[in-house]
């Protein structure tokens, strides 16, 4: 539990000799993310330009636009990386309560196939046609190898010549694809495992 100051409350991410009032280890969040300050009649919160954004009961905030804190509010950093509520106690001291804070090291790591949609650690991330083609393919068959055909087949299928023929894609072209997935993916990149002179598989 934080106890809040009536002045600027900065929330951000540990930087050196920086240390914002709510601090946290995160790459997800930014060094000055948000800042919690009191206008004169209550507490406000304001998002500061961060990169993964700020949420107030769900709710994506504009960036430099006041919002009014009432108790029992949940403010969220990088949708979901970190939680916290805000609340006014008895003696009306206001402090901020901390739940399911994620460290970097966090293995969280979704796939929503119908929203064609990746969250590493709550954080949507972005991918080519062909990138995000081959990891649904790969998630769809997780924890069993696809072979080099059947991603040229399925990925690929503008490239085929003749009618039941496999793709002109070679190996290289795959592997990448391969590389920039793993990319992405962060720390979960080994997951996207190459098995030799056959294929891929993706472990879950």
């Amino acid at each position: 539990m934080v106890q809040l100051h009536p002045g600027d409350n900065l929330i951000g991410r540990y930087w050196k000799m920086d240390k914002p009032d709510i601090a946290f280890d995160s790459l997800y969040v930014s060094r000055k993310h948000a800042s919690i300050k009191w206008n004169g009649e209550g507490f406000v919160l304001t998002d500061l330009k961060s990169k993964h954004g700020t949420q107030l009961d769900d709710a994506e905030l504009v960036a430099g636009r006041d919002y009014e804190l009432t108790s029992g509010a949940r403010i969220s950093l990088a949708r979901g990386m970190v939680t916290m509520v805000y609340r006014i106690g008895a003696d009306f001291d206001r402090t901020i309560t901390l739940h399911n804070v994620f460290g970097e090291y966090s293995d969280t790591v979704s796939v929503d196939p119908d929203r064609r949609e990746v969250r590493l650690d709550g954080v949507v991330l972005n991918f080519s046609g062909k990138e995000m083609d081959l990891l649904l393919l790969l998630y769809r068959n997780k924890n069993k190898a696809v072979s080099y055909d059947q991603i040229k087949t399925e990925i690929w299928p503008e490239r085929r010549l003749v009618n039941d023929a496999v793709p002109d894609v070679g190996n290289e072209e795959i592997n990448a694809v391969v590389y920039r997935l793993r990319k992405r993916l962060g720390k979960h990149g080994h997951k996207v495992v190459t098995v030799a002179r056959y294929g891929v598989l993706l472990e879950l």
